[in-house]
C-alpha cells in the first residue's frame, strides 16, 4: 500500500522536530545550586563567587575572597570544613564555608553555642566591622530565573540579617534567629553578566553568626518558547482534524478505500459508506 503526503503534513513534521530540538536546548544546564556547585579550587567558580561588602547596594564595594583553607580556627571536626575568606593564612571572618563531607559536622563554639553543618551544606558568616559575607550568582545568559532560597542558623546562637539584592534593589530582607529559619522564593529577570547577591550581616554582636544558605536558581524558558509550544499544539490539533484529507491510503487490488468517508445526502445529515476509488 502507498501513502500520499501533502505539504501541510510535511510542514507539521518539520515544525515538531524543530520544537523537540529547541526544548532540549532550553532544558540543558538550567539548574544552578550554590551548595552543589561549591568549589574549593577557584573563586569565582562558574556562575558562583564568594566575597564581602560593606554595602550590598554598591556593586563596587564587593571584594572577592582571595584565600582558601580548612577551618582550623574552631575545634575539631571543624577542620573538615572548607572556607573562603580574605585576612590571614588561616580562617578569619567574614567567610563562606562548606561541609563537603557526607556526614554531619558538629562542634561547640567558645561559649555555649553549638555549630551543626548538614552534609553538603553551604554557610556564610559576617565580619566584625560591619562586613557582610556574600554569595554571588552571575547570570550566564539573559533569562527569567526562578529563585528558591532558605537560610537557617547553623550556629544555634546566630542572629543575622539576610539580604537578596539584584538590579540595584533589595528583593528580600529578613532576620535569622535561633530556631527561626527564613526563606524566599521568587522570579527575577537577569541579563547575561548581571549579578544576584545574597548577603548576610550581623545584628548586634558578630560572634556565633554562621548562617546556612540553600540557594537554587533555574533558568525559565523565554515566553517565545512557551508561545511556540502552544502554537504547535494548535497546529497539531488542526492537522488531526484534517487527517482524512492529508493522508489517503489506497488499495490497488480491491479498488475500494478501506476508510469510511462521511458525506451528506442533500439534507445536511452525514451518512457513511465505502467510496470506490480508482486503481493505482
Amino acid at each position: 500500500m502507498r501513502f500520499v503526503a501533502y505539504p501541510f503534513t510535511v510542514a507539521i513534521v518539520l515544525l515538531c522536530s524543530q520544537l523537540v530540538a529547541h526544548v532540549q536546548t532550553v532544558k540543558a544546564d538550567i539548574f544552578y545550586s550554590a551548595a552543589a556547585d561549591f568549589s574549593a579550587n577557584a573563586n569565582p567558580a562558574g556562575v558562583w563567587s564568594y566575597g564581602e561588602t560593606i554595602n550590598p547596594l554598591n556593586d563596587a564595594s564587593f571584594i572577592r575572597y582571595q584565600n582558601f583553607a580548612k577551618d582550623t580556627a574552631d575545634a575539631a571536626p571543624a577542620n573538615l570544613l572548607d572556607a573562603w575568606f580574605n585576612d590571614g593564612p588561616s580562617l578569619s571572618i567574614p567567610a563562606v564555608l562548606h561541609n563537603g563531607t557526607a556526614g554531619v559536622v558538629q562542634f561547640t563554639n567558645p561559649g555555649t553555642s553549638t555549630v551543626i553543618y548538614q552534609p553538603g551544606e553551604l554557610a556564610f558568616h559576617p565580619g566584625p566591622s560591619g562586613e557582610l559575607s556574600v554569595i554571588r550568582f552571575t547570570a550566564p545568559q539573559t533569562s527569567l530565573y526562578s529563585l528558591q532560597s532558605f537560610f537557617r542558623p547553623v550556629d544555634t546562637g546566630a542572629t543575622t540579617n539576610v539580604s537578596i539584592v539584584a538590579n540595584g534593589g533589595v528583593l528580600f530582607s529578613g532576620d535569622v534567629d535561633p530556631g527561626s529559619p527564613i526563606s524566599f522564593n521568587g522570579m527575577l529577570a537577569l541579563a547575561a553578566g548581571q549579578n544576584l547577591d545574597l548577603a548576610v550581616g550581623a545584628r548586634g554582636g558578630f560572634a556565633s553568626d554562621t548562617t546556612g544558605a540553600s540557594i537554587l536558581l533555574t533558568a525559565v524558558p523565554e515566553p517565545g518558547s512557551v508561545s511556540l509550544i502552544v502554537a504547535v499544539a494548535i497546529i497539531g490539533l488542526f492537522a488531526r482534524l484534517r487527517r482524512g484529507n492529508c493522508l489517503k491510503r489506497r488499495t490497488p487490488r480491491t479498488g475500494f478505500d478501506d476508510r469510511q468517508i462521511a458525506h451528506t445526502d442533500g439534507t445536511g445529515v452525514p451518512s457513511y459508506d465505502f467510496t470506490p476509488s480508482r486503481k493505482a
